[in-house]
């Protein structure tokens, strides 16, 4: 077994050959696709990985997000694993992952639940948002309280940070029910907003409102150079960019440059 430390270096190339088979993947099946968030911001402000990333995010339109997970459910993902609630029964997340096997992340937020822990991208639908403040501030807190009861059913350890008590009566309640039945009411609560005058990633982790499009920047897509390879970004991106961090060509203080994997070591060969 190899106990040398992994370096972000070679994290970084590992999630590159999976976002690589993940963009020729979706031109072999006709799905659009854009790179997101900090992916996007280190192609602008650095031409690749924001130096101090760990971290791959795709997007996909509804549509094109649905036959794609229907695919890789059917058929699989080759060399890598597609992770999500249905291949993995205790994946809690709703946006599934792509990973790889050579890498073990230990991550605080899954504990022991997850069958595969490999190195990953993620890969979130483009879901449709109420215009209206209130409703779609909503629509993000009530995902979250869904996520968080499928979480903590699989990770009793994890710890949910509401106060109210009877929040945290109707939370414990939610935790009893099945986790079909989470995922269910879940997906109802997307398919009530589907038809929404905004867009939205609501299981992004900069949260409402900065994961709040309007329609138009996905309307279309333009090529961006991202580690030497070519990728889909959104016609709309300095929008979005500017949505999401503000003044995003300036990088933040050494104090606030973070990863995000909690700890990451070789799989045994």
């Amino acid at each position: 077994m190899n106990n040398e430390p992994v370096t972000l270096k070679e994290i970084q190339q590992t999630e590159l050959k999976i976002l690589v088979f993940f963009r020729d993947f979706c031109k072999e099946n006709n799905l659009k696709y854009f790179i997101t968030a900090g992916t996007l911001l280190g192609a602008v402000r650095h031409g690749g990985f924001i130096p101090w990333d760990d971290d791959v995010d795709a997007v996909m339109p509804r549509e094109d997000y649905d036959s794609f997970v229907k695919l890789m459910r059917r058929n699989g993902a080759g060399e890598f694993i597609f992770q999500d609630g249905k291949t993995d029964k205790n994946y809690p997340i709703y946006c599934p992952k792509l990973r790889e096997k050579s890498y073990i992340v230990r991550e605080e937020l899954f504990g022991q639940a997850l069958e595969n822990n490999g190195c990953y991208i993620d890969i979130l639908p483009l879901d449709g948002c109420p215009k209206d403040s209130r409703k779609a501030n909503a629509f993000f807190d009530l995902n979250v309280f869904l996520t968080t009861a499928l979480i903590k059913k699989v990770n009793p350890k994890y710890t949910v940070g509401y106060t109210k008590k009877k929040v945290r009566m109707v939370h414990a309640f939610t935790r009893r029910l099945p986790k079909g039945v989470i995922r269910q009411l879940r997906e109802l609560l997307r398919r009530k907003n589907a038809n929404g005058e905004l867009l939205c990633t609501v299981d992004g982790a900069h949260g409402y409102p900065n994961e709040v499009y309007e329609r138009q920047w996905f309307s279309d897509s333009v090529p961006m150079e991202f580690e030497g390879e070519i990728f889909s970004a959104p016609i709309g991106w300095d929008k979005l960019l500017k949505n999401m961090y503000g003044n995003y060509m300036e990088p933040p203080s050494e104090q606030e440059r973070e990863s995000h994997f909690m700890t990451i070591e070789r799989a045994e060969e």
